[in-house]
């Protein structure tokens, strides 16, 4: 893994922080919350860079670099 590679090259994790929180849903309220959340994670994923691949162009978010 990538966390396993930067722990052996000497990079150490200096802090932690919660990104995101909610409070727990009304019944009627929870799907909404739970689509939310998804599309949370899956702009934190983009955003961060979290996704590894093997092709030069990336997943598209090369351009928010320029």
């Amino acid at each position: 893994m990538r966390i396993d590679k930067a722990f052996a090259d000497g990079y150490t994790i200096v802090h932690k922080g919660l990104v995101c929180t909610t409070s727990i849903p009304s019944p009627t309220s929870k799907q909404k919350i739970k689509g939310l959340c998804l599309a949370l994670e899956a702009m934190f994923t983009f955003v961060f860079w979290a996704m590894n691949t093997r092709t030069e162009y990336g997943f598209g978010g090369r351009f928010l670099c320029n």
